[in-house]
C-alpha cells in the first residue's frame, strides 16, 4: 500500500534502529520524508524492502564501543550529529511518537524560529531510589544521574525527553555527543545530556 508522506518542509526527519530491535513493531511504510540512520546491514536491508530512506551507520548492530546495554542510546546522538552534518533542521523521532493531526503551518511556524526544541517528563523520586548494590545495573545508573541531571519540582525528577529532538543549529548536535562522552553518561544517556548542555533553570507555567 502507497500513502502520501507527510510533507515535512525544508526540515529532515530522523530516525534511528540499532541493535536487534524488533522491527515489526515500527510502521510498515514511511510516514514521511524521513531519514533512517541504521546500525546492521540485516536491519538496513529490512527497512529498505519496506520503503525507507536509510543511511547505514555500521555494518554491525552497535557502535562496538557502546555495545553495552548501558550505553545504547548514545545511537541516538550519533544518529543526530550525523544529520546535522548533511542537514540544516532536523526534526528526531523515536518510533514510539504519533501524528495525531497533520503537520500544518503552525508547527513549521512556531519551530522554524528556535534552534533547540524538546519536551520534558517526569519520574516520582520514590520511585527513582534504587538499592542496587549492582554499579553497571542500568536502574542504579539511571537513578544516580537523575540525581546530578535533573529538575526537582514537587517531588519529582524533571529531565528532558528525548522522543522528540529539533536542532537548526549543528554544534548543538556535537556538543551533545560530546557531553556524554566526556561525562561519561551511562543509561539514558541522550536525555542527561540535553539537562546538562541546557544550562539553565527550568520554569513551569
Amino acid at each position: 500500500m502507497i500513502t502520501e508522506l507527510q510533507n515535512t518542509r525544508d526540515v529532515k526527519f530522523i530516525r534511528a534502529v540499532w541493535g536487534d530491535m524488533d522491527l515489526s513493531l515500527i510502521p510498515q511504510i514511511p510516514q514521511y520524508n524521513e531519514v533512517v540512520y541504521v546500525w546492521g546491514i540485516e536491519n538496513k536491508l529490512q527497512l529498505d524492502s519496506m520503503g525507507y530512506n536509510t543511511i547505514l551507520c555500521d555494518r554491525n548492530k552497535f557502535n562496538f564501543k557502546y555495545k553495552s546495554f548501558l550505553y545504547q542510546f548514545i545511537h541516538k546522538l550519533i544518529a543526530i550529529e550525523k544529520a546535522s552534518k548533511s542537514f540544516s533542521k532536523i526534526l528526531f523521532l523515536d518510533w514510539d511518537y504519533n501524528l495525531h493531526k497533520n503537520l500544518d503551518d503552525d508547527f513549521f511556524n512556531y519551530i522554524n524560529t528556535k534552534t533547540f526544541l524538546a519536551p520534558i517528563y517526569e519520574y516520582d523520586i520514590d520511585d527513582s531510589i534504587y538499592s542496587y548494590n549492582d554499579l553497571e545495573s542500568f536502574e542504579y545508573n539511571k537513578s544516580e544521574l537523575m540525581k546530578k541531571y535533573s529538575w526537582l519540582k514537587d517531588g519529582k525528577y524533571i529531565i528532558p525527553n528525548a522522543g522528540f529532538i529539533y536542532i537548526s543549529n549543528p554544534n548543538i548536535a556535537s556538543e551533545l555527543l560530546q557531553i556524554a562522552k566526556t561525562q561519561n553518561l551511562k543509561t539514558l544517556i541522550e536525555e542527561f545530556a540535553i539537562q546538562i548542555w541546557s544550562n539553565c533553570a527550568l520554569t513551569l507555567k
